[in-house]
């Protein structure tokens, strides 16, 4: 920097070039500060092509056989689920076809698609969206009698109709479940599970 003395002082003169100097360092500061400041999502988009033949991770939240085919109606390729919980690994080419033709059963819970990737790929994660979280429905018996009725009263009307056949069928083989949640879930689908329970039974012992 230049230096002009006067009266026995050294005052030190800020050359031109030296204050653009300061003031780009300046706007690039706040410009920094702005970018940091900026949500990452906008260059982190969620990804809307998968390689058709990647296998998607399906789980069958069905109370017994479900068959989910590539035409509907059975037709085209099946792939046949026989318990609940059941997993099988379904070509995208494949499952966007299921999806197509079975909407419906996507809709109702009958089955989950385990990959939120693949969701937003066919356009139907906002179908998914506030259905409760496959690892609570997997496990659902086992946790405590308000948790069961919070999450159940969640679920579309198919999956409702499912996990009551799953409550009939272990008060038909006497196997443990809370009375109170039989009664409580019975009340919001508006059907007695312990009658129905006790009419299985008479129907398998011929009305004996």
């Amino acid at each position: 920097m230049a230096e002009i003395k006067k009266t026995g002082t050294t005052v030190k003169k800020t050359s031109p070039t030296n204050k653009k100097i300061e003031e780009l360092e300046k706007k690039l500061a706040a410009l920094t500060e702005r970018l940091e400041q900026q949500p990452l999502t906008p260059t982190s988009p969620k990804k809307d092509f998968i390689d058709p033949d990647k296998d998607i991770e399906v789980i069958s939240l069905c109370n017994g056989k479900l068959n989910l085919s590539t035409e509907g109606f059975g037709k085209g390729e099946v792939y046949e689920f026989m318990d609940f919980g059941e997993v099988q690994m379904i070509p995208f080419h494949d499952l966007k076809n299921i999806v197509r033709h079975q909407k419906s059963f996507l809709k109702e819970g009958y089955f989950c698609v385990d990959s939120s990737d693949a969701l937003v790929a066919m356009s139907v994660a906002k179908i998914c969206k506030n259905m409760p979280d496959k690892d609570i429905l997997l496990n659902l018996f086992d946790k405590d009698t308000e948790t069961i009725v919070k999450v159940f009263k969640m679920m579309p009307e198919g999956q409702k109709k499912m996990f009551a056949s799953m409550m009939v069928n272990r008060l038909y083989r006497n196997e443990s479940i809370d009375a109170n949640v039989v009664m409580r879930c019975g009340e919001i689908i508006g059907k007695d599970l312990v009658t129905e329970a006790k009419n299985k039974k008479e129907l398998q012992s011929g009305g004996e």
